[in-house]
């Protein structure tokens, strides 16, 4: 068997606002494709992983970001993923801090 493979990048939610995780939340949330599973007794996801697209549809996602609510710190993280060629993210409570990217403390 031969399986496909792809490039995820790994950041930590606290590269996040805490209304961006909410947003996350939501299974209709733009690009989102799956919740982590919680271990029993955790409230909440621990992390989201979004399929973010390419460069050509790029400028309509960043608008759909922005009607929904999404920061400007969240729509920075996408758009650098996208300029690096990088299709999917998981952002995750224990995912790799981002040096340079900003952190917020929920």
């Amino acid at each position: 068997m031969k399986f496909a493979t792809f490039i995820l990048a790994d950041v930590s939610t606290a590269h996040i606002t805490q209304r961006d995780a909410e947003l996350l939340e939501s299974p209709d949330a733009p690009s989102r494709i799956a919740a982590l599973d919680s271990l029993t007794g955790e409230r909440g996801s621990p992390g989201f992983v979004l399929s973010i697209g390419n460069q050509a549809d790029h400028e309509e996602r960043i608008e759909v970001y922005r009607r929904v609510g999404f920061s400007e710190e969240f729509i920075a993280i996408i758009s650098e993923l996208v300029r690096q060629g990088i299709p999917y993210v998981q952002f995750d409570r224990d995912g790799s801090v981002v040096e340079g990217a900003p952190v917020f403390s929920w």
